[in-house]
């Protein structure tokens, strides 16, 4: 009997090939390399360098080795399965968690690369899509390109971000993998850490940082002057800030924390939010984090039904997870919130699967302006709708449809759009909003696209 189970194919290239499999022992998902024993020498010993480094680096941060074994035409090795998404898809849609959190996921790559290197080795294709984010932490993985400590020469490191010095026949030391990290921080901090990434991404290595100590203190020091002069920018911009403005906002808050209840924040908060530029999305994201990241919520007021149930909708409808999670740990629960929970869930958990019967659920206790919160949320899980979700929802159209605004149609037209992608039966009728947003570009654009479809 095989041991190992395939459940997934994940990638294949030059002989060497990987897939998500199952231990039939243990029950544990894992990540199967094999590699072909007619591939060239070359990618056979980076096969053993592979096992040798994760055999020897025992990190919490990088993937566990299981097993390693070889048959007939392959040799295999067996590591643990990290269940988290890349960089790169993180910080394309959950860009808010990232700026909370790139400072700790940076120091954790550093601690990583210095682990590496104290067992002789370098790891030269660090890069987004090799850096796993998983229950909030940073896992390292695919070795396949690592060489040992001051080899001459890098096949496998990727073309993206290389340094200059692997061009070169020369030996390759600490400050190598420095630059990969420079690159990795440019990325991600586009617009600051200026000196620090020029020092990392000098072409001579020998003129950027000497020891990963010396680095770390580096940019620990560019952090927190970047802290302490956006603290400074942000005093001078509300001291300069125009005089009515100032007042404003100043007196509405200062009358909430006076004397904070229902009425007060709802007037502050509504006060903050129009202070805010961009869609609407991104007010509500930015308003909302103001709020709950400078605990300006009332322990009493998270209590308050019209308040918890304000806030989880505003958290809805800013389709940040992040946010979701802080509002649905803070607030009290009851029975008028729980459809909304239920809603927040999904945004919470996007690997979550929308069933039918929690859509049919809310639609048997829509409240009025619940419509336009629930279409995002089935857009996004990409639910096929039936033909009485169809009826109950073509028929709130026509009773909400003067609620709407352009840009909330818009989002209608484009799940339709999704409807007609997958060949559906059911689709929903904007006959309506066209003869209201009919002359708007953003809606006639899109309708074009939808009417050629039919």
């Amino acid at each position: 009997m095989n041991r190992y189970v395939l459940k997934q194919h994940i990638q294949e290239h030059a002989n060497v090939s990987v897939d998500l499999v199952e231990d039939q022992i243990t029950g544990k998902t894992c990540i199967q390399k094999s590699v072909s024993k007619n591939a060239s020498p070359l990618i056979i010993h980076q096969f053993h360098i592979e096992v040798d480094i994760l055999s020897s680096l025992h990190h919490p941060l990088i993937p566990e080795i299981m097993n390693v074994y070889a048959d007939s035409r392959n040799l295999f090795l067996i590591e643990s399965y990290i269940p988290g998404k890349d960089f790169s898809y993180h910080k394309r849609h959950f860009s808010l968690l990232f700026h909370l959190q790139k400072t700790k996921y940076m120091l954790e790559i550093i601690d990583i690369l210095q682990h590496i290197h104290e067992i002789g080795y370098l790891y030269i294709d660090l890069k987004p899509r090799n850096l796993l984010l998983y229950k909030n932490r940073v896992y390292l993985i695919d070795f396949n390109a690592c060489i040992p400590m001051h080899s001459t020469q890098a096949v496998f490191a990727s073309k993206e971000n290389i340094s200059a010095e692997l061009y070169r026949q020369e030996k390759k030391d600490e400050t190598t993998d420095m630059y990969f990290f420079g690159k990795l921080v440019q990325s991600f901090f586009p617009c600051s850490l200026f000196f620090f990434k020029r020092k990392c991404l000098k072409q001579d290595c020998s003129k950027r940082f000497s020891t990963w100590k010396q680095m770390k203190k580096s940019f620990l020091f560019y952090i927190w002057s970047r802290r302490i002069f956006c603290v400074f920018f942000i005093i001078i911009s509300v001291f300069f800030a125009e005089e009515t403005l100032f007042k404003t906002e100043v007196n509405n808050l200062q009358i909430y924390f006076k004397e904070p209840n229902v009425t007060t924040f709802f007037n502050a908060y509504q006060e903050t939010l129009s202070q805010f530029q961009g869609t609407t999305i991104d007010k509500i994201q930015m308003n909302l984090y103001k709020w709950i990241h400078n605990d300006w919520i009332q322990e009493d007021l998270w209590d308050d039904v019209l308040v918890s149930k304000y806030l989880l909708i505003q958290s809805i409808q800013s389709k940040n997870p992040v946010l979701c999670h802080n509002v649905i740990q803070n607030m009290k629960r009851t029975e008028d919130v729980e459809r909304y929970l239920m809603l927040a869930s999904y945004i919470e958990n996007p690997e979550l699967v929308l069933k039918k019967e929690s859509v049919d659920a809310f639609l048997q206790e829509m409240e009025r302006g619940d419509i336009k919160i629930l279409i995002p949320i089935l857009l996004g899980s990409q639910f096929e709708i039936n033909k009485e979700q169809e009826e109950i929802l073509n028929t709130l159209f026509q009773e909400e449809k003067e609620a709407f605004t352009c840009q909330e149609a818009c989002i209608l037209l484009e799940y339709n759009l999704f409807l007609k992608s997958i060949q559906s039966k059911h689709s929903l009728d904007l006959e309506l909003f066209d003869e209201v947003y009919g002359k708007e570009k953003e809606w006639s654009d899109l309708y074009e696209i939808y009417r050629r479809t039919k």
